[in-house]
């Protein structure tokens, strides 16, 4: 059982064993995930208290500091526009794909604008804004496997998801991705291989 005391700026979670309700879905519908709010989870069992602040009470990784976000929202807002500088790479990408031009990994703005035109837009669960894809592609899984890695950011609150939900990733790219934008290889145990588009 979890009891929650809120007050101005204050909020008080009472437990009495390990198990934890997911609070994220509380403090969101009463706007408690706030800089301002602090939290305190209280042990009830073994007198116990831990201070928590706003960010643990969000979905989502918390963005590094020094990730640029102001230029994912600049191109994002020049999405459907030309620049000058659409070929050169994305900041921080690493998507495990190859296009010609660039440095294996690294996306084209050109290509994360053309998915920003053509895929489905996802609300963010802490502010309900719409979501800005940083990275997509595959990563390397131990020494054989790779998975989708697919993240996207949301400015607001400054949170950064990954979409489990993709598993097909050549589906994926065909689907958001005009055809010229496609990648040409792929990145395995580190070396390039070539890929044939249809």
């Amino acid at each position: 059982m979890n009891l929650v005391e809120v007050q101005p700026n204050q909020v008080t979670v009472h437990h009495w064993s390990q198990q934890l309700a997911d609070l994220r879905p509380f403090f969101k519908e009463h706007q408690l995930t706030r800089p301002e709010v602090q939290g305190t989870l209280l042990d009830r069992k073994k007198d116990i208290a831990s201070n928590k602040t706003d960010n643990d009470f969000l979905y989502g990784t918390k963005i590094a500091p020094d990730f640029p976000i102001e230029l994912f929202v600049g191109k994002w807002n020049n999405r459907l526009m030309k620049e000058t500088d659409d070929h050169q790479a994305a900041a921080l990408t690493n998507s495990g794909l190859s296009w010609n031009g660039l440095a294996d990994g690294q996306i084209p703005w050109v290509r994360l604008k053309s998915s920003w035109k053509r895929s489905k837009l996802v609300s963010c669960l802490n502010c309900d804004k719409a979501s800005i894809l940083v990275n997509c592609g595959l990563k390397q899984v131990g020494l054989f496997n790779r998975s989708p890695n697919f993240v996207s950011i949301y400015p607001k609150c400054r949170r950064s998801f990954v979409d489990e939900s993709i598993k097909d990733v050549a589906g994926w790219m065909a689907g958001n991705l005009n055809a010229d934008f496609l990648p040409v290889g792929e990145l395995v145990w580190g070396k390039r291989v070539e890929l044939v588009n249809a």
